[in-house]
């Protein structure tokens, strides 16, 4: 699995379990839904910068988004 795809997984399950949309993470990174869904679906590379916004946004690191995710964390 490449680091676009781990991250795009990690973002898709953090979303699932917080319930958020692709349109509010699309206005999260200014962004249109388009390019939103390219980053949800690993379609397209996300910058450090959006990388860190989207982070923030799930309350969890950087690295998290990198690293996979966590059964643990969702299930806080």
């Amino acid at each position: 699995m490449t680091a676009t795809e781990t991250v795009s997984s990690t973002i898709r399950a953090l979303m699932g379990a917080e319930k958020k949309t692709i349109a509010e993470f699309a206005l999260k990174l200014g962004v249109t839904r388009q390019t939103a869904s390219l980053f949800y679906n690993g379609h397209r590379a996300m910058s450090t910068d959006q990388i860190a916004i989207t982070a923030q946004w799930l309350d969890v690191s950087p690295g998290a988004l990198f690293a996979g995710i966590s059964y643990e964390r969702l299930a806080a």
